[in-house]
């Protein structure tokens, strides 16, 4: 029995002690922390906010200074409007201004030269009724000398060496003829002629080689311009 005692007290080894660990410390003091713990931790860590509560004044002063702001942008959204408006109007009226200088330049231009036609048809007029003036204030001397030579062809055996005429168709003429009859005769046709307003014999003188005469009379001025027209159709 005490064989059998001893062999079982040399079997029975005490347990080796447990190895003393370096941090054994801090897991007796750290306690285990649930999930649901952990997660409460976290959000009050998060949720923690160090600035104090705005006040009731400090909201309606931050609502005024948003309104404020939201006027300014509107303000100057207003003002950008209102300057594109000006800019775009501006550029409108100077391109309207443009085409209307254009259009009044091509207005004048045709009016210039409507006004040159006006003119031109106006000086046309004016030299008309000039020559008309000058036509009727103007005679041909050659038909009035050819309507004397004429007269005096009718009378026969007249020489006129001389005329002398007016104007205003007052003349005056002197020749000489065969005898005092040729004169009387031409004296005659003279005074009985439609064209002739007044004549004059002068005077009358009888020579060796015939008669020598002189008349001084006044045509009708109109006869003779009406010659000259008929001449120029």
């Amino acid at each position: 029995m005490n064989n059998e005692e001893k062999k079982t007290k040399q079997v029975v080894k005490t347990p080796p002690k447990p190895k003393k660990e370096l941090f054994s410390f801090l897991k007796k003091k750290t306690k285990k922390v649930k999930k649901g713990d952990v997660e409460k931790d976290t959000s009050m860590e998060e949720g923690l906010n160090l600035m104090p509560a705005p006040s009731k004044e400090e909201i309606e002063k931050e609502g005024k200074k948003a309104v404020l702001n939201i006027g300014s942008a509107f303000s100057l959204l207003t003002l950008v409007l209102v300057s594109v408006f000006i800019i775009s109007f501006n550029i409108m009226s100077k391109m309207e201004l443009n085409q209307n200088k254009e259009e009044l330049y091509a207005y004048e231009e045709k009016m210039k030269r409507s006004s040159q036609v006006v003119v031109d048809n106006e000086e046309v007029v004016s030299r008309i009724f000039l020559y008309k003036n000058i036509q009727e204030t103007t005679f041909s001397p050659k038909e009035v000398i050819q309507y004397i030579e004429d007269i005096a062809e009718k009378s026969g055996g007249i020489d006129i060496s001389a005329y002398e005429i007016s104007e205003s168709l007052a003349f005056e003429f002197s020749g000489t003829s065969q005898d005092l009859e040729k004169v009387s005769k031409f004296w005659y046709l003279l005074c009985n002629d439609g064209s002739i307003l007044t004549i004059n014999l002068d005077s009358v003188s009888k020579g060796n080689d015939g008669a020598r005469f002189s008349f001084e009379g006044q045509f009708i001025f109109e006869d003779f311009v009406d010659i000259t027209k008929d001449e120029d159709n």
